[in-house]
């Protein structure tokens, strides 16, 4: 009776197949990647708001004390004076600077700055302290 042949494993084999397993797993890996590039690039969209040209025009500088005074051009202000300087301005003014003091809480800066664009019909722009926008 004949005994059939089993076939011994060959010594290539296994190294062909040890190399294969990270070849595959390079390869998904790159190939996912890439697939997620598009939507990674247009996720990175970002909202960058350009400070309104104020050439051509005078700016009101208001600033705001960590005590909780205004200063308007460097004249400290009630809340009633600054409200009828801003609704009361000349027309050579085109912007509002806000300049909060580093003494705030950010909710104050916040507060301040949504009570001057409320108040205001110019735009309001930010200046931090140090010169950052």
């Amino acid at each position: 009776m004949r005994q059939p042949l089993m076939q011994q494993p060959s010594a290539a084999q296994p190294g062909l197949l040890t190399a294969l397993v990270p070849l595959v797993a390079t390869s998904i890996t790159v190939l996912l990647a890439v697939a997620a590039l598009p939507s990674l690039v247009l996720q990175a969209n970002l909202r960058v708001h350009t400070e309104p040209a104020v050439s051509g025009g005078d700016v009101l500088v208001v600033a705001r004390a960590a005590s909780g005074r205004w200063i308007l051009n460097g004249a400290p202000q009630a809340d009633e004076g600054l409200l009828r300087q801003l609704q009361a301005r000349p027309p050579a003014v085109v912007a509002v600077r806000f300049q909060p003091s580093a003494g705030l809480a950010s909710a104050e800066v916040a507060a301040s700055l949504d009570w001057l664009q409320h108040h205001s019909r110019l735009p309001v722009l930010v200046e931090w302290p140090g010169g950052m926008r």
